[in-house]
């Protein structure tokens, strides 16, 4: 039965080759669902940080993510000799994502999986469409709850330009 396994390496990418102060490094251009997650969140730390120390945290957390990818791909790669800095750690990221953002490319793939059939492009039944909310454990709503509501939310007529009010003190 061995000799009928399909040897899906033959389909994987080449790994991504990236050059910092004259040493090339290499790393896996396809990663573990796992290390995209964590890329993603390192990337939104890095672009959303608010101050030096935010942003070296988030840099160095890039940096240890990126040398376990490449002893991950190399074990022999001394990665001690990496130095990067916070651009550095989003252009490798882009390199692995092929050439696009984190987010880019998650967005993406979420985008191709539901116009290929995925879960996010089934129906939702809601009251409305028949369901009377009968059967539900307490733990789950349903989208729509009744009729929408009628009207204008708020009783001016003219926006202010200002914060909404909500009602709160």
């Amino acid at each position: 039965m061995a000799g009928d396994a399909y040897d899906l390496d033959a389909f994987a990418p080449s790994p991504v080759t990236f050059k910092i102060r004259d040493v090339e490094w290499r790393v896996d251009s396809d990663p573990d669902v796992d290390v995209v997650a964590r890329m993603l969140r390192i990337e939104n730390e890095v672009q959303e940080a608010e101050g030096v120390d935010a942003t070296v945290a988030a840099t160095q957390e890039g940096k240890r993510l990126i040398q376990e990818m490449v002893r991950d791909f190399d074990p022999a790669q001394d990665t001690d000799a990496l130095k990067m800095g916070a651009q550095d750690v989003l252009l490798v990221f882009a390199l692995i994502m092929h050439g696009s953002s984190v987010a880019e490319a998650v967005a993406r793939a979420m985008s191709s999986a539901s116009q290929d059939g995925g879960e996010a492009s089934s129906p939702v039944a809601t009251r409305q469409d028949g369901d009377d909310g009968a059967g539900l454990d307490g733990d789950e709503l349903p989208l729509a709850l009744g009729a929408p509501l009628s009207g204008r939310s708020s009783s001016s007529d003219v926006p202010d330009g200002g914060r909404p009010d909500t009602g709160s003190v």
